[in-house]
């Protein structure tokens, strides 16, 4: 019950606006030149009746100087308008190419840097690789119990003269150890 009174109030609210919308407004002049503007037309006096004007926007109340002035400020706003949204398009459109710009060359050093780091994944997992191949190597030999795991079997000798090295290279009496051949390993 109380949703339809609120209904109903609504409704009578919304006619009486559109009522009031539509409300011509009548104009006459008096004797001493004044201009009257009223809605109800039973307000007029008699004598004025014929020379009543029913008129529904200001313009329709404008002399044509004044309409012509109307209409010339009226264009002169379109065009600063259209003028300020060219402007703002403009800037828009501007910005929009710095952003995609911006944009690319982020994305762009984003690829440098993810090529830059697996590059450097590769190299680590080369290294990482051959230090696994050495190590297998490793394994895989012993040190040579002949030489000691040196390659060679012998002295070095330097050469001197009561006592002192010439300066000369020094005098090998090493030969290459026959079991490892020089290698210093053998195979387990």
């Amino acid at each position: 019950m109380r949703r339809l009174f609120i209904i109903s109030i609504g409704l009578l609210f919304v006619v009486g606006l559109a009522e009031m919308c539509n409300a011509e407004i009548y104009r006459w002049v008096d004797e001493k030149g004044t201009v009257h503007f009223t809605e109800d037309p039973s307000t007029i006096p008699e004598k004025y009746r014929n020379q009543m004007k029913s008129r529904k926007t200001e313009e329709n109340y404008m002399s044509a100087e004044e309409k012509a002035k109307a209409k010339q400020l009226g264009e002169q706003k379109t065009r600063e308008r259209m003028e300020r949204g060219q402007r703002e398009y403009d800037k828009t459109i501007e910005e929009e190419r710095r952003r995609k710009a911006e944009k690319d060359t982020r994305n762009k050093l984003d690829e440098i840097q993810m090529e830059l780091q697996k590059s450097i994944k590769r190299q680590e997992d080369a290294i990482k690789q051959e230090q696994r191949d050495r190590e297998r190597e490793r394994e895989q030999y012993k040190k040579c119990w002949n030489c000691d795991g040196k390659g060679y079997i012998g002295k070095e000798v330097m050469e001197s003269h009561g006592g002192v090295p010439s300066g000369r290279p020094p005098f090998h009496t090493q030969k290459a150890c026959s079991i490892c051949g020089g290698t210093g390993y053998v195979r387990k």
